[in-house]
């Protein structure tokens, strides 16, 4: 659950995104649909406004608040060898540069990735799997 800088209720579920409507008091469905699981694990909302969102199995994206559209989609990329819609991103931090960082953690496994604006998409910055000792990084520019 989080609440963005309008005042606006988000709250993530196993059947997608919801936005609490204060004036009846009911929620407004996002990525909702009965014959598929949209399971939003975390919600971001980030310095300029924009929503970002993890969904299992399926990415990341950006979403525009008031349409319910995506704005951006970020899913697997083959020249990033870690990234992978399966994973569950489940931290976001936005620096003080405005990059946005996502991080992801599995058993025994971490990724930290950073979003490369001109190019929009993520870069993998370091994934550590702890059962075999392996530490790869890719030294950022």
């Amino acid at each position: 659950m989080q609440e963005d800088a309008d005042g606006k209720i988000w709250v993530g579920t196993r059947n997608g995104l919801n936005q609490f409507q204060e004036s009846n008091g009911s929620f407004k469905r996002f990525f909702y649909r009965l014959d598929e699981i949209n399971n939003c694990i975390f919600i971001f909302p980030d310095n300029q406004k924009r929503l970002w969102l993890s969904i299992r199995d399926k990415g990341v994206f950006v979403l525009e608040k008031n349409t319910g559209k995506i704005k951006e989609s970020f899913i697997s990329d083959s020249k990033i060898p870690h990234l992978s819609p399966a994973q569950e991103f489940d931290r976001f931090y936005q620096d003080f540069k405005g990059n946005i960082w996502l991080s992801d953690r599995g058993d025994n496994e971490f990724g930290l990735y950073r979003m490369n604006k001109k190019e929009k998409r993520f870069f993998f910055i370091i994934y550590l799997c702890l059962g075999t000792a392996i530490l790869l990084a890719e030294v950022m520019k």
